[in-house]
């Protein structure tokens, strides 16, 4: 099979943002954290349920606030990436079905930043129903490396798949004429 400029283009910047992720935020917990016992999920001086509900907001917010601009100025710049292209060969759904590419940017940055709150709720949801509430720094490191790397991913596919939808709609606008509402 093979890929387009445009499917090389979304599998680079998913990988750039989540080894980044892995990274940065495995490396900033563990600096957090690298002095304390255990980490508690809620009760304690050291509790990583704030920590990851901050992270998934925060997380994603960063990502819509840089993103979304660089994608669209990088896709409006390379008119080749997009060449024989539709709405049609796009990733199958994308968890907001299209709809948010069509939205003005503060009101996607505040959905994706309630989509990071929602996964960050999701996930400790999971912790608190199998009784994992403590874990080592290293541990917590290791988790959140990974937990922010597979989030940033996710929102990074999203914003990607959403601004080409976004361009894709003013190409076709601006041959028909104008732009719709």
């Amino acid at each position: 099979m093979t890929t387009t400029p445009w499917q090389r283009r979304l599998q680079r910047e998913v990988l750039v943002n989540v080894g980044t992720n892995v990274a940065a935020n495995g490396a900033i917990a563990w600096l957090l954290f690298r002095d304390t016992a255990t980490i508690s999920l809620w009760k304690a001086e050291a509790s990583f349920g704030y920590d990851l509900l901050a992270t998934g907001v925060i997380l994603a917010v960063i990502l819509g606030m840089i993103l979304i601009p660089l994608q669209r100025r990088a896709l409006a710049k390379t008119p080749e990436l997009l060449e024989d292209f539709s709405s049609d060969s796009l990733p199958p759904s994308p968890w907001d079905f299209g709809v948010l590419a069509y939205r003005p940017i503060p009101f996607q940055l505040i959905i994706y930043g309630l989509s990071g709150l929602l996964i960050a709720l999701a996930t400790l949801l999971v912790f608190s129903i199998s009784g994992l509430t403590t874990l080592t720094p290293l541990q917590y490191s290791v988790f959140k490396g990974v937990w922010t790397g597979v989030l940033a991913g996710l929102i990074t596919r999203q914003i990607i798949v959403g601004s080409t939808l976004d361009i894709l709609r003013r190409n076709t606008s601006s041959e028909r004429g104008s732009l719709p509402l």
